[in-house]
């Protein structure tokens, strides 16, 4: 069964058509990262999955049911995940608030809520960083705080938009390999929005690239043509002139 699933699915935004009759399957357990140049309909796309934005016409699945609000078996990372009031918060607070928020009353974290926040922040490497002030750490390992609180719960399917926006290189990479690994680790489906093509790494098993409105899911180890590079970047004059 495929983790998700566009069957002829037309998606309209503000009132603008950004994908009609969009055919795709993403495979169970695959990590893919999600291209496009700006505007081309990444975040669009990732609504669809939550069930934020509903088709027009066709269908939207998504773990074998449609697309809808509210799913525990979905991890969402949103661009600019905090706010500038919650930098005060530590990790371990950040993650604890977000598994106790809902119940009514103050008291202890239970033995269940602080194993579940360890596991999570183990999963992605940041345990030594989980008593420290969201405010005091560096982009990626914020990132790598973010990510683990997306994976409470468990979900089966994880959506990240844009997470390495603001990272330097070393960071992309260091963040993207912790998600692949996690990803082949757990049979846990990842789709991962990038819009720095430099960030893209040998992790990922497929790549889902945003064109004119289409999509097309490609094995990531087949290299991009100029056409599109050319579609999602401006890149393939360069390419071009490179190899001249």
């Amino acid at each position: 069964m495929s983790a998700v699933v566009f069957d002829a699915a037309t998606i309209v935004r503000d009132k603008h058509v950004i994908f009609d009759r969009l055919s795709l399957q993403v495979p169970t357990g695959a990590a893919v990262a999600l291209l496009g140049a700006n505007g081309a309909g990444k975040s669009t796309l990732l609504q669809a999955m939550l069930g934020h934005i509903a088709p027009t016409g066709g269908a939207v699945r998504v773990l074998g049911t449609p697309a809808r609000r509210g799913r525990r078996t979905i991890g969402y990372l949103p661009q600019q995940a905090a706010c500038p009031a919650a930098m005060r918060f530590t990790g371990r607070t950040l993650l604890t608030a977000s598994l106790t928020g809902h119940r009514w009353g103050i008291g202890r974290p239970r033995s269940a809520d602080r194993q579940a926040v360890d596991q999570a922040l183990d999963r992605v490497d940041a345990t030594a960083l989980a008593d420290r002030p969201l405010g005091r750490l560096s982009g990626g390992e914020r990132q790598r705080v973010f990510i683990a609180q997306a994976l409470l719960g468990a979900p089966a399917l994880l959506l990240l938009d844009e997470p390495l926006a603001g990272l330097d290189p070393a960071q992309q990479q260091s963040l993207t390999r912790v998600v692949c690994d996690i990803a082949r680790a757990s049979a846990l489906t990842v789709v991962f929005s990038l819009h720095n093509l430099s960030a893209l790494t040998g992790a990922f098993d497929h790549r889902l690239e945003l064109v004119d409105g289409s999509a097309r899911l490609v094995d990531n180890h087949e290299p991009p043509d100029a056409h599109t590079l050319d579609a999602l970047y401006g890149l393939a004059p360069r390419f071009a002139e490179a190899a001249s």
